[in-house]
């Protein structure tokens, strides 16, 4: 009788230990438990917006996901120990996407990295020209009637050797940022271009290239493609017509 006890305990022993290890991630058991945070919301010129609903947060493995309250606060709960990609979104600004956050549990977590989407211009852009003055090159830009204050708008341009140019990084050579700028008083977006720019991709003066501008935010925001690690911007509006043009000699 008293072996039969010794194997019964010995028994119960095993499995209390075999479930201990069934409930274990990578570095220690799995927990449950809740994720808060705070995510901003910033206009074109990079002002913060008072409210900050509507944007989702989205856990992307278990997709799990909640939506932000007015002050930009957000939970996120019954989430077990485990390593997570995070992923913020609205309709009308930029994304943003967190690699990698581990996740403990047991408790509640709080989110520290600061989060930020930002709103993605909806005026567009027209007149787009190709002006060479001596040795530099500009790019002058009129934004659309749309775009009353351009004092702190900018835009992104990207050059490439075909006329399908985008902002995709394999439609195009480069890209360059231009801001503001006022030309006999009339406000422009310009971006001012040197030889190195086109000597850099194998360009050089008399060669065709084709160029596309996109409005962004006072300052371009971008990711990057976790599996190319390709830089793709997530601030860029509607894009002009592309524009077609000879290099200009830049070295007179």
């Amino acid at each position: 009788m008293i072996l039969l006890k010794r194997e019964v305990t010995q028994l119960v022993s095993s499995l209390v230990i075999l479930l201990i290890i069934s409930c274990e991630g990578p570095a220690g058991p799995v927990l449950s438990g809740s994720l808060s945070g705070y995510v901003r919301l910033e206009s074109v010129e990079e002002y913060p917006l008072e409210n900050r609903s509507g944007v989702t947060i989205l856990i992307e493995e278990p997709g799990m996901e909640t939506i932000s309250e007015d002050d930009g606060s957000w939970t996120i709960k019954d989430l077990t120990t485990g390593t997570y990609t995070i992923h913020f979104s609205k309709d009308g600004f930029s994304y943003a996407r967190v690699y990698g956050y581990e996740f403990v549990g047991g408790g509640a977590d709080y989110f520290t990295t600061e989060t930020r989407l930002y709103q993605i211009p909806d005026y567009s852009l027209e007149n787009l020209q190709m002006v060479h003055y001596d040795s530099l090159s500009y790019l002058d830009v009129v934004a659309s009637e749309d775009a009353v204050d351009l004092s702190l708008k900018s835009m992104m341009i990207f050059i490439g050797d075909e006329a399908s140019v985008t902002s995709a990084h394999e439609n195009s050579l480069f890209s360059a940022w231009g801001s503001n700028y006022y030309e006999n008083n009339d406000p422009l977006l310009r971006v001012r271009l040197n030889n190195s720019y086109f000597e850099n991709v194998g360009l050089s003066s008399g060669d065709t290239a084709y160029v596309i501008a996109y409005p962004t935010t006072r300052y371009p925001r971008w990711d990057f493609h976790p599996g190319t690690r390709e830089k793709v911007y997530t601030t860029l509006g509607v894009p002009s017509d592309v524009l077609q043009f000879s290099i200009p000699d830049l070295w007179n």
